[in-house]
C-alpha cells in the first residue's frame, strides 16, 4: 500500500474498542480516527496527507506534490482516476482500474474481489463478500455489517491477514 505506517506493527497498536490509534504513535488517533501530521500520517486537522512528508497533498487527496499523483514507489494515487498507480503484474495496483489481479493476490480488475487462494473474498469460501467488500465474521474475516475484523478484536493476522486476538494485529493495508 505505500510509504505510510498503515499496517506497520511496532507499538501502540489500534484500540480494540474504536478501532483506532494513538496519534502520539504515529497510529490512529482513539479521538479523531485520524493519523498525526507530525509523523507523517494523516493530518489530525485535515484528515488528509501531510504535504510536507510527501503523503497526500491536501489540495488534491492524492500523494506526490510534485506530480499530482502517485508511483509504485510511493504508493500514491493518480489525481485524474483517483485510482492508486499500481500495476497488477507487479504486484502494486492498477493505475486505471484501481483494482487488483486476481491471479496475483491482489484486486481482481473484473470482480473487484480477491483471490480465495490468497485469503481474500467470497463469504462462503470464507473470504470478502462480493457484494459488501466486507469479511464474513464467521470464518474470521470481517464482518460484513461493521467492516471490521474480529468482532471482539476488530484485528487480524499478520501472516494470513485475517483476525489474530493474540497478536492484535494487521498484515498490510487491505
Amino acid at each position: 500500500q505505500s510509504t505510510s505506517l498503515r499496517g506497520v506493527v511496532i507499538t501502540g497498536c489500534c484500540d480494540v474498542i474504536t478501532g483506532c490509534c494513538d496519534v502520539i504513535t504515529g497510529y490512529w488517533d482513539v479521538i479523531t480516527g485520524c493519523w498525526d501530521v507530525i509523523t507523517g500520517c494523516w493530518d489530525v486537522i485535515t484528515g488528509c496527507w501531510d504535504v510536507i512528508t510527501g503523503c497526500c497533498d491536501v489540495i488534491t487527496g492524492c500523494c506526490d506534490v510534485i506530480t499530482g499523483c502517485c508511483d509504485v514507489i510511493t504508493g500514491c494515487c493518480d489525481v485524474i482516476t483517483g485510482c492508486w498507480y499500481r500495476d497488477v503484474i507487479t504486484g502494486y495496483r492498477d493505475v486505471i482500474t484501481g483494482c487488483r489481479d486476481v491471479i496475483t493476490g491482489y484486486w481482481d480488475v473484473i470482480t473487484g474481489c480477491c483471490d480465495v487462494i490468497t485469503g481474500c473474498c467470497d463469504v462462503i469460501t470464507g473470504c470478502r463478500d462480493v457484494i459488501t467488500g466486507y469479511r464474513d465474521v464467521i470464518t474470521g474475516y470481517c464482518d460484513v455489517i461493521t467492516g471490521y475484523c474480529d468482532v471482539i478484536t476488530r484485528y487480524c493476522d499478520v501472516i494470513t491477514g485475517c483476525c489474530d486476538v493474540i497478536t492484535g494485529c494487521h498484515y498490510g493495508v487491505l
